[in-house]
Protein backbone atom coordinates (compact mmCIF):
# COMPACT_ATOMS: atom_id res chain seq x y z
CA UNK A 1 0.00 0.00 0.00
CA UNK A 2 1.76 3.32 -1.09
CA UNK A 3 0.58 5.71 1.00
CA UNK A 4 2.46 8.47 3.27
CA UNK A 5 1.52 8.22 6.90
CA UNK A 6 0.40 11.79 7.02
CA UNK A 7 -2.30 10.43 4.41
CA UNK A 8 -5.54 9.35 5.61
CA UNK A 9 -6.02 5.77 4.98
CA UNK A 10 -9.80 4.62 4.97
CA UNK A 11 -11.71 1.12 3.55
CA UNK A 12 -12.00 1.30 -0.07
CA UNK A 13 -15.82 -0.03 -1.13
CA UNK A 14 -15.31 0.59 -4.84
CA UNK A 15 -18.99 1.60 -6.38
CA UNK A 16 -22.28 2.13 -4.47
CA UNK A 17 -24.09 -1.09 -4.19
CA UNK A 18 -27.91 -1.73 -2.40
CA UNK A 19 -27.43 -3.94 0.70
CA UNK A 20 -30.08 -6.10 2.05
CA UNK A 21 -28.04 -7.63 4.88
CA UNK A 22 -29.46 -9.53 8.10
CA UNK A 23 -28.60 -7.61 10.74
CA UNK A 24 -29.75 -7.45 14.25
CA UNK A 25 -30.12 -3.65 14.31
CA UNK A 26 -31.61 -3.25 10.85
CA UNK A 27 -34.37 -0.98 10.54
CA UNK A 28 -37.43 -3.05 9.62
CA UNK A 29 -39.45 -2.25 5.84
CA UNK A 30 -41.97 0.57 7.30
CA UNK A 31 -45.49 0.06 7.56
CA UNK A 32 -46.47 3.90 7.19
CA UNK A 33 -48.97 4.80 9.48
CA UNK A 34 -51.51 2.29 11.13
CA UNK A 35 -54.86 1.98 9.19
CA UNK A 36 -57.90 -0.06 9.01
CA UNK A 37 -56.07 -1.63 5.83
CA UNK A 38 -53.02 -2.49 7.68
CA UNK A 39 -54.38 -3.57 10.60
CA UNK A 40 -53.68 -7.15 9.41
CA UNK A 41 -50.15 -6.62 7.48
CA UNK A 42 -49.01 -4.73 10.54
CA UNK A 43 -49.71 -7.99 12.58
CA UNK A 44 -48.44 -10.49 9.69
CA UNK A 45 -45.31 -8.48 9.76
CA UNK A 46 -44.80 -8.13 13.84
CA UNK A 47 -45.24 -11.82 13.61
CA UNK A 48 -42.24 -12.37 11.34
CA UNK A 49 -40.37 -9.85 12.86
CA UNK A 50 -40.85 -11.72 16.13
CA UNK A 51 -39.97 -15.00 14.38
CA UNK A 52 -36.36 -13.39 13.14
CA UNK A 53 -35.87 -11.83 16.49
CA UNK A 54 -36.04 -15.12 17.92
CA UNK A 55 -33.43 -16.75 15.72
CA UNK A 56 -30.87 -13.96 16.03
CA UNK A 57 -30.95 -14.22 19.56
CA UNK A 58 -30.51 -17.82 20.41
CA UNK A 59 -27.42 -18.13 22.57
CA UNK A 60 -24.24 -20.14 20.78
CA UNK A 61 -24.51 -23.64 22.08
CA UNK A 62 -21.00 -24.68 23.66
CA UNK A 63 -21.47 -28.02 21.50
CA UNK A 64 -20.83 -25.52 18.32
CA UNK A 65 -17.49 -24.86 19.45
CA UNK A 66 -16.49 -28.66 20.14
CA UNK A 67 -15.98 -29.13 16.21
CA UNK A 68 -13.37 -26.68 15.19
CA UNK A 69 -13.74 -28.50 11.65
CA UNK A 70 -17.36 -27.39 11.18
CA UNK A 71 -15.87 -23.57 10.92
CA UNK A 72 -13.09 -24.76 8.61
CA UNK A 73 -15.32 -25.96 6.30
CA UNK A 74 -17.61 -23.26 6.38
CA UNK A 75 -14.72 -20.92 5.62
CA UNK A 76 -13.34 -23.22 3.07
CA UNK A 77 -16.66 -22.55 1.15
CA UNK A 78 -16.88 -19.16 1.89
CA UNK A 79 -13.04 -18.38 0.37
CA UNK A 80 -14.18 -20.78 -2.84
CA UNK A 81 -17.02 -18.65 -3.09
CA UNK A 82 -14.81 -15.49 -3.00
CA UNK A 83 -15.02 -14.67 -6.77
CA UNK A 84 -18.80 -13.23 -5.88
CA UNK A 85 -17.60 -10.84 -3.32
CA UNK A 86 -18.38 -7.30 -4.80
CA UNK A 87 -16.06 -4.86 -5.88
CA UNK A 88 -14.19 -3.53 -3.01
CA UNK A 89 -16.21 -5.86 -0.26
CA UNK A 90 -13.53 -6.70 2.21
CA UNK A 91 -10.37 -4.05 2.43
CA UNK A 92 -7.59 -3.56 5.29
CA UNK A 93 -4.75 -0.90 6.65
CA UNK A 94 -2.20 -0.58 9.08
CA UNK A 95 0.82 1.56 9.46
CA UNK A 96 3.43 2.38 12.43
CA UNK A 97 4.01 5.20 14.54
CA UNK A 98 8.04 5.15 15.02
CA UNK A 99 7.84 7.96 17.27
CA UNK A 100 6.03 6.32 19.59
CA UNK A 101 6.58 2.88 18.88
CA UNK A 102 2.50 2.06 18.19
CA UNK A 103 1.57 -0.10 15.91
CA UNK A 104 -2.17 0.33 14.30
CA UNK A 105 -4.25 -1.60 11.61
CA UNK A 106 -7.70 -1.79 10.58
CA UNK A 107 -9.51 -5.02 8.49
CA UNK A 108 -12.72 -5.19 7.32
CA UNK A 109 -14.51 -7.86 5.63
CA UNK A 110 -18.48 -7.99 4.54
CA UNK A 111 -20.59 -10.66 5.44
CA UNK A 112 -23.11 -13.14 4.04
CA UNK A 113 -27.10 -13.54 3.98
CA UNK A 114 -28.79 -16.69 2.84
CA UNK A 115 -25.65 -18.67 1.81
CA UNK A 116 -24.50 -15.61 -0.40
CA UNK A 117 -22.50 -12.46 0.06
CA UNK A 118 -24.46 -9.31 1.11
CA UNK A 119 -24.58 -6.85 -1.89
CA UNK A 120 -22.45 -4.50 -0.24
CA UNK A 121 -20.10 -4.32 3.01
CA UNK A 122 -21.77 -1.67 5.31
CA UNK A 123 -18.91 -0.94 7.65
CA UNK A 124 -16.46 1.13 7.40
CA UNK A 125 -13.14 2.16 8.95
CA UNK A 126 -10.84 5.27 9.41
CA UNK A 127 -7.21 5.36 10.18
CA UNK A 128 -5.63 8.79 10.44
CA UNK A 129 -2.43 9.78 11.75
CA UNK A 130 -1.42 13.33 13.26
CA UNK A 131 2.01 15.11 12.94
CA UNK A 132 3.09 17.51 15.93
CA UNK A 133 2.59 19.61 13.73
CA UNK A 134 -0.50 18.65 12.06
CA UNK A 135 0.73 18.75 8.97
CA UNK A 136 -1.24 16.15 7.52
CA UNK A 137 -1.67 17.20 3.82
CA UNK A 138 2.06 16.63 3.13
CA UNK A 139 3.72 13.41 2.37
CA UNK A 140 7.49 13.41 3.76
CA UNK A 141 9.93 11.28 5.87
CA UNK A 142 10.19 13.65 8.41
CA UNK A 143 6.50 13.85 8.78
CA UNK A 144 6.42 10.41 8.94
CA UNK A 145 8.60 10.15 11.78
CA UNK A 146 6.94 12.76 13.79
CA UNK A 147 3.44 11.25 13.72
CA UNK A 148 2.80 10.79 17.65
CA UNK A 149 -1.12 10.81 17.76
CA UNK A 150 -4.02 9.23 15.05
CA UNK A 151 -7.65 8.89 14.94
CA UNK A 152 -9.08 5.60 14.72
CA UNK A 153 -12.78 4.61 13.31
CA UNK A 154 -15.29 2.11 12.78
CA UNK A 155 -18.25 2.55 11.40
CA UNK A 156 -21.69 -0.24 11.43
CA UNK A 157 -24.46 0.66 8.54
CA UNK A 158 -27.76 -0.75 9.03
CA UNK A 159 -30.56 -0.51 6.02
CA UNK A 160 -31.10 -0.33 2.62
CA UNK A 161 -28.41 2.31 2.38
CA UNK A 162 -26.43 1.84 5.60
CA UNK A 163 -23.19 1.45 3.67
CA UNK A 164 -23.81 4.99 2.31
CA UNK A 165 -24.53 6.60 5.57
CA UNK A 166 -21.44 5.09 7.16
CA UNK A 167 -19.37 6.24 4.57
CA UNK A 168 -20.23 9.61 4.53
CA UNK A 169 -19.91 9.54 8.19
CA UNK A 170 -16.12 7.93 8.16
CA UNK A 171 -15.84 10.75 5.10
CA UNK A 172 -16.89 13.76 7.22
CA UNK A 173 -14.30 12.58 10.15
CA UNK A 174 -11.48 12.31 7.54
CA UNK A 175 -12.06 15.82 6.32
CA UNK A 176 -12.15 17.69 9.71
CA UNK A 177 -9.31 15.40 10.63
CA UNK A 178 -7.41 16.81 7.45
CA UNK A 179 -8.52 20.37 7.80
CA UNK A 180 -9.21 20.89 11.55
CA UNK A 181 -7.27 18.22 14.16
CA UNK A 182 -7.91 17.75 17.71
CA UNK A 183 -5.66 19.53 20.07
CA UNK A 184 -2.04 18.37 20.98
CA UNK A 185 -1.46 15.92 23.66
CA UNK A 186 -0.98 18.42 26.48
CA UNK A 187 -4.29 20.44 25.99
CA UNK A 188 -7.33 20.20 28.12
CA UNK A 189 -9.27 16.68 28.18
CA UNK A 190 -12.33 18.92 27.67
CA UNK A 191 -11.13 19.98 24.22
CA UNK A 192 -10.41 17.10 23.09
CA UNK A 193 -13.74 15.61 24.71
CA UNK A 194 -15.73 18.91 22.05
CA UNK A 195 -12.91 18.44 19.07
CA UNK A 196 -14.55 14.56 18.56
CA UNK A 197 -18.54 15.55 19.75
CA UNK A 198 -17.85 19.03 17.15
CA UNK A 199 -16.91 16.12 14.91
CA UNK A 200 -19.69 13.79 15.14
CA UNK A 201 -22.54 17.34 15.26
CA UNK A 202 -20.31 17.86 11.73
CA UNK A 203 -21.17 14.57 10.55
CA UNK A 204 -24.31 14.55 11.61
CA UNK A 205 -25.16 17.66 9.77
CA UNK A 206 -23.47 16.19 6.12
CA UNK A 207 -25.51 13.31 6.24
CA UNK A 208 -28.81 14.70 7.74
CA UNK A 209 -28.50 17.52 4.56
CA UNK A 210 -27.29 14.56 1.72
CA UNK A 211 -29.20 14.42 -1.42
CA UNK A 212 -30.31 10.93 -0.45
CA UNK A 213 -33.51 9.51 1.51
CA UNK A 214 -32.14 7.79 4.71
CA UNK A 215 -35.37 7.70 6.48
CA UNK A 216 -34.86 3.84 7.42
CA UNK A 217 -30.73 3.84 6.90
CA UNK A 218 -28.10 4.92 9.35
CA UNK A 219 -25.02 4.15 11.02
CA UNK A 220 -23.13 3.73 14.67
CA UNK A 221 -20.02 4.84 14.94
CA UNK A 222 -17.22 4.77 17.42
CA UNK A 223 -14.15 6.96 17.00
CA UNK A 224 -11.20 7.02 19.39
CA UNK A 225 -8.43 9.86 19.72
CA UNK A 226 -5.37 8.24 20.45
CA UNK A 227 -2.49 10.85 21.94
CA UNK A 228 0.45 10.11 24.30
CA UNK A 229 -1.08 8.94 27.44
CA UNK A 230 -4.29 9.17 26.64
CA UNK A 231 -7.11 7.59 24.71
CA UNK A 232 -10.38 9.73 24.15
CA UNK A 233 -13.38 7.30 22.88
CA UNK A 234 -16.58 8.72 21.39
CA UNK A 235 -19.65 6.36 20.48
CA UNK A 236 -23.21 6.91 18.96
CA UNK A 237 -24.65 3.07 19.14
CA UNK A 238 -23.09 -0.24 19.49
CA UNK A 239 -20.06 -0.75 17.72
CA UNK A 240 -17.60 -0.56 21.06
CA UNK A 241 -13.62 0.14 21.96
CA UNK A 242 -12.25 -1.66 24.92
CA UNK A 243 -8.41 -1.13 26.15
CA UNK A 244 -6.14 -3.54 27.42
CA UNK A 245 -3.97 -2.06 30.04
CA UNK A 246 -0.72 -4.08 30.28
CA UNK A 247 0.64 -3.08 33.97
CA UNK A 248 4.29 -4.75 33.87
CA UNK A 249 4.87 -8.48 35.22
CA UNK A 250 5.56 -10.43 38.36
CA UNK A 251 7.77 -13.31 38.74
CA UNK A 252 5.85 -16.94 39.07
CA UNK A 253 7.14 -19.38 41.49
CA UNK A 254 10.14 -21.60 40.55
CA UNK A 255 12.16 -23.64 42.30
CA UNK A 256 15.82 -22.66 40.71
CA UNK A 257 17.16 -19.95 42.35
CA UNK A 258 17.86 -16.06 41.39
CA UNK A 259 21.23 -16.73 40.60
CA UNK A 260 20.22 -19.61 38.28
CA UNK A 261 17.56 -17.62 36.94
CA UNK A 262 20.37 -14.52 35.69
CA UNK A 263 22.55 -17.21 34.69
CA UNK A 264 20.20 -19.18 31.99
CA UNK A 265 19.61 -15.67 30.52
CA UNK A 266 20.99 -15.16 27.09
CA UNK A 267 20.45 -13.48 23.79
CA UNK A 268 18.70 -17.01 23.06
CA UNK A 269 16.58 -17.29 26.25
CA UNK A 270 14.39 -14.02 26.17
CA UNK A 271 11.14 -16.21 25.40
CA UNK A 272 12.45 -18.78 27.78
CA UNK A 273 12.37 -16.18 30.37
CA UNK A 274 9.80 -14.08 29.76
CA UNK A 275 7.61 -17.55 30.31
CA UNK A 276 8.52 -17.42 33.82
CA UNK A 277 6.63 -14.47 34.53
CA UNK A 278 3.10 -13.47 34.73
CA UNK A 279 1.52 -10.60 33.04
CA UNK A 280 -0.46 -8.02 35.89
CA UNK A 281 -2.87 -7.03 32.85
CA UNK A 282 -6.56 -5.33 33.13
CA UNK A 283 -9.52 -4.93 30.38
CA UNK A 284 -11.68 -1.34 30.75
CA UNK A 285 -13.86 -1.03 27.93
CA UNK A 286 -14.05 2.44 26.80
CA UNK A 287 -17.89 2.39 25.67
CA UNK A 288 -21.22 1.47 26.71
CA UNK A 289 -23.74 0.16 24.08
CA UNK A 290 -26.60 2.80 23.08
CA UNK A 291 -29.48 0.24 23.92
CA UNK A 292 -33.46 0.94 24.10
CA UNK A 293 -32.90 -1.32 27.03
CA UNK A 294 -34.77 -0.35 30.26
CA UNK A 295 -32.71 -2.55 32.07
CA UNK A 296 -29.50 -2.19 31.14
CA UNK A 297 -29.67 1.36 29.62
CA UNK A 298 -32.88 3.00 31.57
CA UNK A 299 -31.38 6.50 30.52
CA UNK A 300 -31.98 5.76 26.62
CA UNK A 301 -35.12 4.42 26.84
CA UNK A 302 -36.42 6.69 28.98
CA UNK A 303 -35.88 9.41 26.42
CA UNK A 304 -37.60 7.50 23.52
CA UNK A 305 -40.30 7.32 25.95
CA UNK A 306 -40.49 10.70 26.38
CA UNK A 307 -40.42 11.65 22.88
CA UNK A 308 -43.45 9.35 22.14
CA UNK A 309 -41.73 6.36 20.88
CA UNK A 310 -42.26 2.76 21.88
CA UNK A 311 -39.81 0.21 23.30
CA UNK A 312 -40.89 -3.40 23.18
CA UNK A 313 -39.75 -6.88 22.22
CA UNK A 314 -41.43 -8.84 19.41
CA UNK A 315 -40.32 -12.68 20.53
CA UNK A 316 -41.63 -14.84 23.00
CA UNK A 317 -40.22 -17.82 24.71
CA UNK A 318 -42.52 -21.39 24.82
CA UNK A 319 -44.67 -19.65 27.91
CA UNK A 320 -45.22 -16.73 26.86
CA UNK A 321 -43.05 -14.74 28.03
CA UNK A 322 -41.21 -11.80 25.70
CA UNK A 323 -37.28 -12.44 25.02
CA UNK A 324 -35.23 -10.62 22.63
CA UNK A 325 -33.36 -7.29 22.27
CA UNK A 326 -35.72 -4.46 23.14
CA UNK A 327 -36.50 -2.18 19.88
CA UNK A 328 -37.76 1.19 18.38
CA UNK A 329 -40.97 1.49 17.34
CA UNK A 330 -43.15 4.68 16.20
CA UNK A 331 -46.40 4.82 18.40
CA UNK A 332 -48.17 3.76 15.66
CA UNK A 333 -46.16 0.96 13.50
CA UNK A 334 -44.06 -1.57 13.82
CA UNK A 335 -41.26 0.12 12.32
CA UNK A 336 -38.15 1.05 12.31
CA UNK A 337 -37.91 -2.13 15.12
CA UNK A 338 -33.96 -0.21 15.93
CA UNK A 339 -31.95 -2.46 18.28
CA UNK A 340 -29.77 0.75 18.83
CA UNK A 341 -30.95 3.84 20.61
CA UNK A 342 -28.23 6.19 19.08
CA UNK A 343 -27.16 6.73 15.35
CA UNK A 344 -26.44 8.64 12.00
CA UNK A 345 -29.25 8.88 9.99
CA UNK A 346 -32.44 7.28 10.68
CA UNK A 347 -34.63 9.83 9.88
CA UNK A 348 -37.87 8.29 10.35
CA UNK A 349 -36.92 7.63 14.26
CA UNK A 350 -35.56 11.30 15.13
CA UNK A 351 -38.63 12.66 16.70
CA UNK A 352 -38.68 9.50 18.58
CA UNK A 353 -35.06 9.87 20.50
CA UNK A 354 -32.87 8.22 17.83
CA UNK A 355 -30.20 10.95 18.13
CA UNK A 356 -26.76 10.95 17.01
CA UNK A 357 -25.08 12.59 19.56
CA UNK A 358 -21.87 10.77 20.83
CA UNK A 359 -21.12 10.15 24.71
CA UNK A 360 -17.55 10.49 25.24
CA UNK A 361 -15.21 9.66 27.52
CA UNK A 362 -10.95 9.59 28.46
CA UNK A 363 -8.95 7.62 29.84
CA UNK A 364 -5.33 8.02 30.60
CA UNK A 365 -2.75 5.33 29.11
CA UNK A 366 -0.15 4.41 32.46
CA UNK A 367 3.37 3.90 31.61
CA UNK A 368 5.21 1.17 33.43
CA UNK A 369 6.64 3.79 35.36
CA UNK A 370 3.20 4.87 36.91
CA UNK A 371 1.48 1.50 37.14
CA UNK A 372 3.56 -1.09 38.66
CA UNK A 373 7.34 -1.59 39.53
CA UNK A 374 9.47 -3.28 36.69
CA UNK A 375 10.26 -6.77 38.20
CA UNK A 376 13.65 -7.51 39.49
CA UNK A 377 15.51 -10.38 41.03
CA UNK A 378 17.09 -10.71 44.21
CA UNK A 379 20.45 -11.18 44.14
CA UNK A 380 22.87 -11.36 47.11
CA UNK A 381 25.19 -8.48 47.53
CA UNK A 382 28.30 -7.17 49.73
CA UNK A 383 28.17 -9.13 53.07
CA UNK A 384 25.44 -11.50 51.96
CA UNK A 385 22.67 -9.17 52.58
CA UNK A 386 19.93 -9.40 49.70
CA UNK A 387 20.00 -6.47 47.18
CA UNK A 388 17.46 -5.20 44.72
CA UNK A 389 20.39 -2.48 43.45
CA UNK A 390 21.04 -5.18 40.08
CA UNK A 391 22.85 -2.51 38.88
CA UNK A 392 25.79 -2.44 41.72
CA UNK A 393 28.72 -2.82 39.98
CA UNK A 394 30.31 -3.87 43.61
CA UNK A 395 28.28 -7.43 43.65
CA UNK A 396 29.29 -10.67 42.74
CA UNK A 397 28.41 -11.40 39.20
CA UNK A 398 27.72 -8.21 38.15
CA UNK A 399 28.40 -8.54 34.16
CA UNK A 400 25.89 -11.44 34.24
CA UNK A 401 23.39 -9.13 36.55
CA UNK A 402 24.25 -6.06 33.57
CA UNK A 403 23.22 -8.40 30.89
CA UNK A 404 20.54 -9.61 32.88
CA UNK A 405 18.94 -6.14 33.09
CA UNK A 406 19.60 -5.61 29.01
CA UNK A 407 18.06 -8.54 27.98
CA UNK A 408 15.06 -7.73 30.39
CA UNK A 409 14.69 -4.33 28.73
CA UNK A 410 14.64 -5.73 25.54
CA UNK A 411 11.43 -8.31 26.77
CA UNK A 412 9.89 -5.70 28.15
CA UNK A 413 9.98 -3.52 25.06
CA UNK A 414 8.67 -6.59 23.08
CA UNK A 415 5.71 -8.40 25.44
CA UNK A 416 4.82 -4.75 27.71
CA UNK A 417 2.53 -3.14 25.39
CA UNK A 418 -1.75 -2.08 25.74
CA UNK A 419 -3.94 -2.96 23.27
CA UNK A 420 -6.60 -0.97 21.67
CA UNK A 421 -9.76 -2.36 20.06
CA UNK A 422 -12.37 -0.68 18.45
CA UNK A 423 -15.10 -2.60 16.22
CA UNK A 424 -18.50 -3.35 15.05
CA UNK A 425 -20.67 -5.63 16.38
CA UNK A 426 -20.02 -8.15 14.22
CA UNK A 427 -17.40 -8.60 16.54
CA UNK A 428 -18.77 -8.66 19.65
CA UNK A 429 -21.66 -10.28 19.37
CA UNK A 430 -19.86 -13.73 20.03
CA UNK A 431 -16.19 -12.74 21.41
CA UNK A 432 -16.70 -10.52 24.54
CA UNK A 433 -14.53 -7.83 25.34
CA UNK A 434 -11.95 -9.69 28.01
CA UNK A 435 -11.36 -12.51 25.10
CA UNK A 436 -10.84 -9.38 22.72
CA UNK A 437 -8.03 -8.31 24.68
CA UNK A 438 -6.51 -11.42 25.53
CA UNK A 439 -6.31 -13.17 22.00
CA UNK A 440 -5.25 -10.03 20.09
CA UNK A 441 -2.07 -9.75 22.64
CA UNK A 442 -1.10 -12.82 21.35
CA UNK A 443 0.26 -11.61 18.06
CA UNK A 444 3.43 -9.62 17.28
CA UNK A 445 1.59 -7.21 15.12
CA UNK A 446 -1.71 -4.93 14.92
CA UNK A 447 -2.57 -6.37 11.33
CA UNK A 448 -2.46 -10.09 12.50
CA UNK A 449 -4.15 -9.26 15.62
CA UNK A 450 -6.82 -7.86 13.35
CA UNK A 451 -6.95 -10.44 11.17
CA UNK A 452 -7.31 -13.40 13.06
CA UNK A 453 -9.95 -11.55 15.42
CA UNK A 454 -12.01 -11.20 12.28
CA UNK A 455 -11.74 -14.82 11.35
CA UNK A 456 -12.02 -16.20 14.62
CA UNK A 457 -15.90 -14.44 14.51
CA UNK A 458 -16.77 -15.03 11.05
CA UNK A 459 -15.79 -19.18 12.29
CA UNK A 460 -17.92 -17.98 15.34
CA UNK A 461 -20.85 -17.12 13.10
CA UNK A 462 -20.77 -19.73 10.24
CA UNK A 463 -20.84 -22.42 13.42
CA UNK A 464 -23.88 -20.83 14.82
CA UNK A 465 -25.87 -20.30 11.31
CA UNK A 466 -24.07 -23.50 9.46
CA UNK A 467 -22.89 -21.22 7.10
CA UNK A 468 -25.78 -18.89 5.91
CA UNK A 469 -25.55 -16.10 7.93
CA UNK A 470 -22.82 -13.57 8.94
CA UNK A 471 -22.48 -9.82 9.53
CA UNK A 472 -20.38 -7.33 8.35
CA UNK A 473 -16.81 -7.43 10.71
CA UNK A 474 -14.56 -4.58 11.44
CA UNK A 475 -11.91 -4.55 13.64
CA UNK A 476 -9.19 -2.34 14.62
CA UNK A 477 -6.28 -3.06 16.94
CA UNK A 478 -3.54 -0.73 17.99
CA UNK A 479 -0.38 -1.67 20.09
CA UNK A 480 0.30 1.42 22.36
CA UNK A 481 3.92 0.99 23.98
CA UNK A 482 3.21 0.66 27.95
CA UNK A 483 7.31 1.18 29.08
Amino acid sequence: MQSSLLQTLFSSQGKVFLAKGRRSHAPIAALGSVSTSQALKNQIRKQQLAKLSKSLQQPLANQDLLFPDEGDNYLAQWAEDSYSKPLGYDSSASFPIPSTGADVAAVSVGGRNNGQWKLANQDAFLLHPFSNKHHTETATTSHHHAASSFLVGVFDGHGKLGHEVADRARSSFARRASSTPPPLAHADINEQEQWLAQCFAEAADNIDHADANYSRSGAAAVVCSVQPGRVTAAWAGDSRAVLGLHGGFTATEDSSSEQENIDAIDSNSKEHYYSTLRPIRAVIPLTKDHKPDPFSCPKEAQRILASGGRVDRLATDGAGNPVGPFRVFLPDAWTPGLALSRAFGDHIARDIGIVPTPDINTLSIPTMSNLATPVCLETAGAGGDVSRNIDSSSAPGSDKIRHHNHVMSQVMSQHHRHVLIVASDGLWEWISSEEAVAFAWQFTSARKAAEALTERAQRLWAVKYKGTTCDDITVAVAFLPAA
